[in-house]
């Protein structure tokens, strides 16, 4: 180990509640449900490169592979938060560095890890909860090796009913016992969940997650739910959280770190692969993912195209551009707070008993080495 949509962004945001297990929603965006076709970049038309100028200073160049080698990967859901493969290869970044990238889908958590460590899939791309958390646990050729796309302040997170909270600037934290709040079908398990225990234990920590009803609705879902009186809370995120106006207010945004890459024995037996596919994923944010770059026609078009959102919803005011880190990484230090949220619930959910050290869950290793530092 080196040094250091409507959503189912829901189901990454409920990546958030994410990965193996159902969707969460801190790495929030849209997204449409799984395809079953299978898309390659050996078969895809390079876009127009004219997205972006040359990308930020420093964007590492290409370096291809000497021949043409062949990487699947497996996103749970299409979303915008992970839309770096699917933009990589449509804008021929993977081309430039001698890939053959395939991309499946697949929702089924324990699918995802056996494809892994079966050699059918190189990396995957999930969202963050107790089970996956697990998998990583007993499966140590399995690391994290990039963040996915971070939703800005106030834009994802837990929306409590505006009834609720007259003022949200005093909100009484100790407010949430006895609530029925929506986090998605993780339940405990899920980020939401742990975003809701992280701020009880700042805010009110005689209460606990054991005080609260969780519901497994989330996003739209959740949205409707609080307006019927279903739900006093519930897990939001671009573009519905837009539209809790008067409906409800955000009383704490879900920690960094809800969804991202997930790879395998890659890492180890071909690093210069591993390598070269970071590298070409870095490019793809420093170049097309920065600032809003919703108002970017080029690459606006692109993601309409691969998640089958109207252009219309990607550049109104309710969805905001997605926060892509441009050096790639994994913020592993939200995660330690998330483990601890998890392994003092009163019903274990996780099987160890001692939070896992970043070394345990993640590798920069391929950070490193794409952006020359290796």
């Amino acid at each position: 180990m080196k040094k250091s949509a409507s959503a189912v962004v829901g189901c990454v945001g409920a990546m958030a509640v994410g990965i193996l297990g159902g969707c969460s929603s801190s790495s929030g965006g849209q997204s449409s449900p799984p395809s079953s076709a299978t898309t390659s970049s050996a078969n895809t038309a390079t876009a127009s490169t004219t997205a972006s100028s040359s990308g930020l200073a420093n964007t590492p160049a290409p370096k291809p592979l000497p021949s043409m080698t062949k990487i699947t990967i497996i996103e749970q859901t299409k979303n915008e938060a992970w839309i770096s493969p699917s933009l990589a290869q449509r804008m021929g970044e993977f081309k430039k560095e001698n890939l053959d990238v395939s991309i499946k889908y697949d929702a089924i958590p324990s699918d995802i890890v056996l494809a892994l460590n079966h050699g059918q899939a190189d990396v995957a791309f999930v969202g963050t909860n107790a089970l996956l958390f697990n998998a990583l646990a007993v499966n140590p050729s399995i690391k994290m090796v990039m963040d996915g796309g971070e939703p800005v302040p106030g834009s994802s997170g837990i929306f409590v009913k505006t009834s609720k909270i007259p003022i949200s600037a005093n909100f009484n934290g100790c407010s949430l016992k006895g609530m029925k709040v929506g986090v998605g079908p993780a339940l405990a398990g899920s980020f939401p969940a742990a975003a809701i225990g992280l701020y009880l234990q700042k805010n009110c920590p005689s209460v606990t997650l054991s005080d609260i009803t969780l519901s497994p609705l989330f996003g739209t879902n959740a949205l409707v739910a609080m307006k019927t009186g279903a739900l006093d809370a519930g897990d939001l995120f671009a573009p519905n959280s837009a539209q809790a106006a008067g409906v409800a207010k955000i009383v704490t945004d879900l920690p960094s770190g809800g969804g991202g890459a997930i790879m395998g024995g890659l890492r180890t037996s071909k690093p210069d692969v591993a390598a070269a596919f970071v590298r070409a994923l870095i490019r793809t944010q420093r170049t097309y993912l920065q600032g809003d770059y919703h108002k970017n026609p080029t690459v606006v078009s692109a993601i309409s195209s691969i998640l089958g959102i109207p252009t219309s919803v990607l550049t109104s005011a309710a969805d905001a551009s997605l926060v892509f880190a441009p050096n790639g990484g994994f913020p592993t230090g939200s995660l330690t707070a998330v483990q601890n949220v998890y392994l003092s619930l009163k019903t274990k959910i996780l099987t160890y008993k001692r939070p896992l050290s970043a070394d345990a869950f993640y590798d920069n290793g391929p950070t490193i080495a794409a952006l020359g530092n290796g």
